[in-house]
């Protein structure tokens, strides 16, 4: 089994509204409402940097694919790129709290939007790549991370609330505030002037169009066929990105905020699979669903040293009606206790 174990607390002074992890699972950082981004070392748990990035709340955070380079974006319009070995110098003296505040300034400033920034995308190519901004000005708006130099402006006809990149950074894909998403194809246009460009008016415009409320995060699996989109209805879907069609769709009980795709771990079973039986070479044991771990009490859980065929029992499919049965049953043995009462009475 796979339990997740709590091996560090960190408090901070303010509610984090967004938080980001380096792709190298080294350094993670969250971004407060006043402003602050704070910066954690993920093998001890330490807060190693604490420094002010924007006049308001940060709503946006990504790191370069290289790890070396930290975009946020906040709720004052701005955009900015930071280097990571400045900002993480290990030069900086501790304040009387015991924080490390950074005296680092960014890389480039971005003050294109009007309005909060809502999403940052960031390319394949390492400092090379191209940076893509979202905000509720209902644009987008495409950076140099060589120079800092602004690409391109594309408008949409609502608010955006998420941006990506396809695998091969040919496309960028918005998650409209209106339900929709817009693909916008990057390779016919001249990126390195200046432009403004209206997807109501562009031949490489294409919408997708399967929820019913805001779409709120999207991301692709690792071969960049397939879309997944996440909405405020409480609906993933899984989009083909060669025939623009939802081939899945994935209903929650609540609104989807965030989406993330991973391989497959080894030894992850699928569904009607059974665990493996004892001295067998064949799989091993599924992980608990969370649901499922939050019904069970901590006595009710299988000790490590418990028998497999008890184990199986867990995880065998409740037969159609089995609840009501259940219940009748309950319900029998109860209706049974009171006669021996009254009976012994």
């Amino acid at each position: 089994f796979f339990f997740f174990t709590v091996h560090c607390k960190s408090f901070t002074t303010e509610p984090i509204q967004v938080i980001e992890c380096s792709h190298r699972g080294y350094c993670l950082v969250g971004g407060g409402k006043s402003g602050c981004v704070h910066a954690w070392q993920i093998p001890t748990g330490r807060l190693i940097r604490l420094w002010n990035a924007h006049f308001k709340a940060v709503s946006a955070l990504a790191f370069s694919k290289d790890d070396a380079l930290l975009i946020t974006g906040g709720e004052d319009g701005l955009v900015h790129v930071w280097n990571l070995m400045e900002v993480l110098d290990v030069c900086s003296v501790a304040d009387a709290a015991g924080n490390v505040p950074s005296n680092a300034k960014p890389l480039h400033s971005w003050s294109q939007h009007t309005l909060p920034v809502t999403s940052i995308a960031v390319g394949i190519e390492g400092d090379l790549s191209l940076v893509a901004t979202a905000s509720l000005d209902q644009t987008v708006n495409l950076w140099s991370l060589v120079d800092g130099s602004h690409m391109c402006t594309v408008s949409f006809p609502t608010a955006i609330r998420c941006v990506v990149f396809d695998p091969l950074d040919q496309a960028i894909y918005a998650a409209g505030v209106d339900s929709a998403i817009y693909e916008h194809c990057l390779v016919p246009r001249h990126l390195h002037q200046t432009t403004t460009s209206s997807v109501e008016t562009s031949n490489d415009a294409m919408v997708l169009k399967g929820h019913s409320d805001s779409v709120n995060c999207l991301c692709f699996n690792e071969d960049g066929s397939l879309l997944i989109s996440g909405a405020n209805d409480g609906h993933a879907l899984v989009w083909d990105i060669y025939s623009k069609q939802c081939i899945r769709r994935m209903l929650h009980s609540k609104p989807v905020t965030c989406i993330n795709v991973l391989s497959k771990p080894k030894g992850i079973l699928l569904r009607g699979q059974r665990p493996a039986k004892k001295g067998s070479k064949e799989g091993s044991l599924p992980w608990i669903t969370l649901q499922k771990y939050a019904l069970w009490k901590q006595e009710e859980l299988p000790s490590a040293d418990a028998d497999l065929d008890s184990v199986h029992d867990l995880f065998q499919p409740t037969p159609p009606g089995g609840k009501k049965s259940n219940k009748k049953i309950k319900k029998a043995r109860e209706s049974e206790g009171e006669e021996r009462e009254r009976g012994v009475d």
